[in-house]
Parts: C-alpha cells; structure tokens; sequence
C-alpha cells in the first residue's frame, strides 16, 4: 500500500507542476521560433488533429509558417489549421522549398518523427527538420 501511496504523490507532483512547465515550453518555444525566423523560411510537416493545440498554444500563424506540407491525397489538404490562417498543401509543392536552402521544417507529427525524418530524407531534404515537441523539452 506504501508503495501505491509513493507513487501517487509524485503523480500529484508532476500534475501540479504541469502548468509551470507548459509556460516554460511556450516561453522556449516561442524565442525558438523567433529565432529561426530571422534566418530561415519556416514551414511544417505533417498534421494531426494534436498539433492544433500546440500551434494555438504558441500563438503560430501564417506570419510565423508559411504552411504545413500533407501527404498527398489527405483531406486536410485546402483547409487551414483550426484557429489560424496557417493553409495546408499537397506534399506535391514541397519541391517548392527544397530549391530555397534557407528554409526549416518544423514536424508536427512528433510522435512518428522517424517515420517523417526517413520520407523527407527520401525527397532529398535532409537535416533540415524540429520536432515541434521533444522530451529534451521537458528537461
């Protein structure tokens, strides 16, 4: 019983502390993006519904990212990222910004980046992605 005891307060610990540290990833986040701004064309990669929570979370618009590349045929693409007027575009137009050498891709889909990492190593972008969101975040 000790033991379930001991792990419910560190859970009460973590869960307490959570907000805290979104602030910190915000705050990081954003200086990240402002950064990258000076030097690079942003654009992202992938969309899943979750990434809409960070993308409003970071206040991100078109300003700060061009658009989000989708797999071709996905039924995302024409629309926009749901409170932004961040358009989502066929994986047909990434040629677009691989003739540029200054732009970065931001992956939204964190949770399969080595899956994203292999297809755009594949279409010749290599070294050239951020994970939105990364345990290093966190540390």
């Amino acid at each position: 019983m000790k033991k379930i005891l001991n792990k419910e307060k560190k859970f009460i610990l973590i869960f307490n502390n959570l907000n805290s540290v979104v602030k910190k990833w915000i705050v990081s986040k954003k200086k990240q993006f402002k950064q990258l701004k000076k030097n690079y064309k942003i654009v992202g990669k992938a969309f899943p519904g979750r990434a809409s929570i960070l993308i409003n979370l970071l206040k991100i618009n078109q300003n700060d990212i061009q658009c989000i590349y989708e797999k071709e045929n996905s039924k995302k693409i024409g629309f926009k990222v749901p409170g932004t007027n961040i358009p989502i575009v066929s994986d047909k137009n990434l040629h677009e910004i691989i003739n540029n050498k200054n732009f970065i891709i931001i992956n939204f889909a964190w949770h399969i980046k080595n899956e994203i990492k292999k297809y755009l190593n594949k279409k010749g972008i290599k070294n050239k992605m951020l994970n939105i969101i990364e345990k290093k975040d966190f540390y």
